[in-house]
Parts: C-alpha cells; structure tokens; sequence
C-alpha cells in the first residue's frame, strides 16, 4: 500500500474507499499513531489550512455555507479554522499563521482595508455570496432570482406587493447583497407597471423580529389597505412576518402570500411551508473551492476571476395559486 494512500486515509480522504480507510485507521489506531501536523507541513510545504470568516453563524444561510466549505475542503485534504465577523482583524490572524487560503463569506465591512491586505499578502482568498475588485470571488445573480420571484407573484395574479428588507444602503459597500435585492425588487415591479405603497415597505428588515414588527404594523391596516403579497428579503423576515401575520388572524397565503429568500432548512418545515428563492449553495461552495485551490496549486496566475451563480423559485404554500 502506497505512502500516499495511507496518507489520504489518515486524513479522511473520501479519494480512499472506506474499506481501505477503515483498515488504515484500525492499524493507526493499535499502534498509538497521531500524525506530527508540523512535520507534515515542513514536508510539503504548506499548512493544509485554509481561514474562513462569516459574518454570522447564527444566520442558517451562513451557517450551511461553513459546513459545506468545511466538508468539501476536508475531502480535499484540507482543515478549516473560522472566524466570526471582523473581517480586518481575521485576515490579519489568517495571514500572520501563513494559512494556505482564506475564504470569506458575504457582505463583510471595510471592503478597501480586505483588498489591501489581501494584495499586500499575496495569501490566496475567495469571496462567497459577494464581490470585491481585486479578489477572486463568486456571487450570486441576486437580479435573476428576485426576478423570478417578483414574476412568481405577479404570475397568480398578485399585483399590490410589498417590500420587506434595506433600503437606502448604496454607501454601504458591505451591503452589497441587500442593495442588489433592494434595486432588483422595485425595478422588476416596475417592469410590471407596479406601485409599491410607503406603508407596504419595511426599510430596514433582517430578522424575525423585524419581519414580525411589520406584520403587525400591515394587521393595522384596514384590509383594503394591505398588500396582497410581500417580498422577504430573506427567510427570517419572512418567517418572522408569516408568525405576526397568522398571530394577527390575517391568513397566509389566503389573504397575504409571503415570498422570502434563500431557502433555509427551516423554510420546508414551516407553517406555511415558505415559498422562497433557493440559493445556489452547493453551486457557490464547489466554484469558490475551485477558484482558492486554482490559486494554490499556481494552476490560476493572472488577474482576478468573478462567477456569478443562479437560484431558482422554490414553490410551496405561503403564496397563493
């Protein structure tokens, strides 16, 4: 058996079948074998770690996010250390323990102090859900799917739609993805010659508790008033709006039908089942490993490289048919 192949086991390899591995591990373990990490990484000249900082993990999207990157990475040989918001100082850490790459995840803050320290340290680094000049980075077609969505709406014949997300972020750069939705939604009702009432929109909504504020301010509306559909700008609001809206007594999707935005896991299983814009994950997480370890092989050497994935409509109960 091959150096090579024992080496893959010991690091859970899914490149060596599980018979094998099973057995490599059994023999590891009888003998008291623990591999030296620091030889390891004397020997081959790295570290095998790659950095990864999210704004949040208490976001599910997030959080799904990290365990997909964790996985896919470890399959490629490579342990994930994390770090949670303050992308500087994150960066700083990752660079100064000469991590193999950094991944960061979603609108972090000061975008021209990451640029900088990534030129400067020439550390090879993706962005995920996001996009930075200079950098390598894969985001999402936000204008795509929102178009999907505002399309699903108008399609079962909803035409008085509200808005519940940011609004007002344009010099915000690390809120480039509620900018994205903001311009997104009011240019494709727009298209549909729509008007989006003051008293329909919710300008600053991101948690279950914003989304359940503005259900109650739309139960006090008289029912002519309300609209007939909301776009979420991601399923917390929404799920924390579909809550205020049926603990009001105003039915969902019979009298308001709730769209919401990136397909959580929680968002299957709720009442009503959401009908949401699913995030390509899965396609976000294999194109930005492709990219970061491009860059660490030397395969990738010129300029910077942006990918932008699509998501599609998820159709369940909380819009109406």
């Amino acid at each position: 058996m091959s150096h090579t192949t024992v080496s893959r086991a010991l690091r859970g390899s899914s490149l060596v079948n599980s018979e094998t591995r099973n057995r490599i591990l059994s023999l590891a373990e009888s003998m008291g074998y623990l591999p030296d990490l620091r030889a390891r990484s004397l020997v081959e000249g790295k570290r095998s770690v790659i950095g990864i900082c999210t704004p949040d993990v208490l976001n599910p999207q997030f959080a799904q996010l990290c365990l997909r990157l964790r996985d896919t990475l470890w399959d490629r040989g490579y342990t994930c250390v994390f770090s949670l918001g303050h992308a500087v100082r994150a960066l700083t850490t990752f660079i100064g323990e000469r991590v193999d790459g950094i991944v960061l995840i979603y609108g972090l803050d000061a975008h021209a102090d990451i640029e900088r320290l990534v030129r400067r340290a020439s550390t090879p680094c993706v962005t995920v859900g996001f996009l930075i000049d200079g950098i390598d980075g894969v985001g999402i077609d936000r204008r795509f799917g929102v178009a999907q969505g505002v399309h699903h709406l108008v399609e079962r014949g909803l035409r008085r739609i509200g808005f519940a997300g940011v609004r007002g972020a344009d010099a915000k750069p690390h809120l480039q993805p509620h900018i994205e939705k903001e311009s997104s939604f009011y240019e494709a009702v727009a298209n549909y010659g729509l008007t989006v009432r003051p008293e329909w929109e919710f300008c600053d909504a991101r948690t279950r508790k914003d989304g359940y504020r503005f259900a109650q301010a739309l139960a006090s509306l008289p029912t002519p008033d309300r609209p007939e559909a909301v776009f979420c700008q991601n399923d917390l609001v929404a799920l924390g709006m579909t809550a205020g809206l049926l603990g009001a007594g105003i039915r969902v999707p019979d009298d308001v039908s709730i769209l919401g935005f990136d397909d959580i896991p929680e968002s299957a299983y709720a009442y009503p089942p959401l009908t949401t814009i699913r995030q390509p994950r899965d396609e976000l997480v294999r194109s930005a490993t492709e990219l970061l370890l491009a860059r660490i092989s030397g395969e990738l050497t010129d300029g910077f490289v942006h990918r932008r994935e699509c998501g599609h409509v998820v159709v369940r109960a909380s819009v109406r048919q």
